[in-house]
């Protein structure tokens, strides 16, 4: 089980690179004059968010984890 201060440094060193991306991210100055999206048309979630999330960014993740489970100490006795 992780204490408290492993799960806020999880929390926050996932967060941080979110909060620097909107930070540099520029204003959008006629964001509220436009029109909202179709919902049926323009939908948020298409085929290219499903593959970058899932093809992309899922495997990458999937690799990371067992490089890191596996190059972990003391692991291999436990196997």
């Amino acid at each position: 089980a992780l204490n408290v201060s492993q799960v806020l440094a999880i929390d926050i060193g996932t967060d941080i690179w979110t909060a620097i991306a909107y930070a540099w991210q520029p204003k959008e100055s006629a964001l509220m004059a436009r029109k909202p999206r179709h919902p049926l048309v323009e939908k948020i979630v298409n085929g290219g968010v499903l593959i970058y999330a899932y093809g992309y960014m899922g495997i990458m993740q999937m690799a990371c984890c067992w490089v890191f489970y596996f190059t972990a100490p003391g692991i291999h006795k436990s196997i």
